[in-house]
């Protein structure tokens, strides 16, 4: 393979990557609002401790300040 055929390859090989990151991270999200939309329909204080476990979850893995 010529060095120009790699460089394509990878870009196409990191494009690929972050577009199934983002429909990841859109699903997820989809779901976590489904959730919450049934937790506060049915308890309203299930949709806030909901929230306070998914802030710890995210503070866990780094993408929040922790607590």
């Amino acid at each position: 393979m010529a060095r120009e055929d790699v460089k394509v390859l990878t870009v196409y090989v990191d494009l690929s990557v972050i577009c199934v990151a983002v429909l990841t991270a859109l699903f997820a999200l989809f779901e976590l609002t489904a959730l919450f939309a049934l937790a506060w329909r049915f308890e309203p204080t299930m949709a806030v401790v909901l929230f306070g476990v998914l802030r710890s979850v995210l503070a866990m893995v780094g993408v929040v300040p922790g607590l």
